[in-house]
């Protein structure tokens, strides 16, 4: 019945920059991960002498393939015009050089978090050939300098991270807020690839008829739930479509 947003602090809560619509040009990163970038995911998770922390971030995750990515990006770019960077070009140099220059920022890839620390967490590029920097880790994005009116990071577990006492949730989503965007779409838990896709789509297209963030992404969740050709009874469950909110 009501659109939902959460603030960092207090102080947050009366401000309305970074609510509002989208009027600027996009910048989308997605991936459909290969053979090579999943071996080389595998690899770090194994590595236990040369990179201890590393694996501890991977120990026991899916590592999906993430069918729906670049069709998502490719899909919210042809409706808002901008530009995007898909599968082998979706990678970690390609989002340092690009996303201080844009407004809007999409990033749909693999995300890997350690709720136990506030420094192991990663966004996973795309490994693109021989390039082993792929990881974007938290302190690298506490570094970056963006002017970004709103990141949204499709993947797992984005809003979630180390509770640290008097400051809350230290997540991929908070690091971006300290890196200067205004508004970030994050995820609470584990998510569907196929569920996040239909999503974020919806929520783009309610954010291009004029809509606030907030309002967006409330009627994407709706539409997601009432439209028989965005998703199924069976997949109408919180743990589908709950985990997407807005800050």
């Amino acid at each position: 019945d009501y659109g939902v947003r959460y603030a960092y602090y207090s102080g947050l809560l009366t401000q309305t920059s970074g609510v509002g619509g989208v009027n600027t040009r996009f910048l989308g990163f997605g991936t459909e991960y290969d053979e090579k970038t999943l071996g080389a995911l595998q690899m770090i998770e194994q590595d236990s002498a040369v990179n201890p922390e590393i694996k501890e971030a991977f120990r026991g995750k899916k590592l999906a393939r993430l069918s729906f990515a670049d069709d998502e990006v490719a899909e919210i770019a042809e409706l808002l015009s901008g530009k995007t960077f898909v599968n082998d070009r979706a990678t970690k140099q390609n989002f340092l050089q690009y996303a201080p220059d844009f407004k809007a920022i999409h990033v749909a890839t693999h995300s890997f978090i350690d709720t136990d620390t506030d420094t192991i967490s990663y966004i996973v590029f795309n490994q693109a050939g021989r390039n082993n920097d792929f990881l974007l880790s938290m302190p690298e994005v506490y570094n970056l300098s963006l002017d970004a009116e709103l990141i949204a990071l499709s993947g797992c577990q984005t809003g979630l991270g180390a509770l640290q006492r008097s400051e809350g949730v230290l997540s991929l989503a908070r690091a971006f807020h300290v890196a200067g965007c205004k508004s970030m779409v994050a995820s609470q838990w584990s998510i569907s690839d196929r569920a996040s896709s239909v999503i974020m789509k919806e929520f783009y297209r309610h954010l291009d008829q004029g809509q606030n963030k907030t309002e967006a992404l409330r009627q994407a969740k709706l539409a997601y739930l009432s439209r028989d050709e965005l998703s199924s009874p069976a997949y109408r469950i919180p743990p589908y479509w709950g985990a997407l909110v807005f800050v």
